[in-house]
C-alpha cells in the first residue's frame, strides 16, 4: 500500500528491489504456511524428508 493505494509488484517486470515497510507483513507472512501440509507430503512421497 503506497499512499493508502494497493500497489502490486512483480519482480520479472519491477526488478527484485522493493521497500520493505510497504509491504503488509500481517497479510504477507501467513502464506507461507497455506501449502505446509501438501509440501510436507510431497517431499514424503518423492524420499525428500
Amino acid at each position: 500500500v503506497v499512499d493508502g493505494k494497493l500497489v502490486r509488484k512483480h519482480a520479472c517486470i519491477d526488478g527484485p528491489e522493493i521497500d520493505a515497510h510497504a509491504i503488509d507483513w500481517d497479510k504477507f507472512l501467513p502464506r507461507f504456511n497455506l501449502f505446509r501440509k501438501q509440501e510436507q507430503e510431497a517431499r514424503v512421497r518423492h524420499g525428500l524428508a
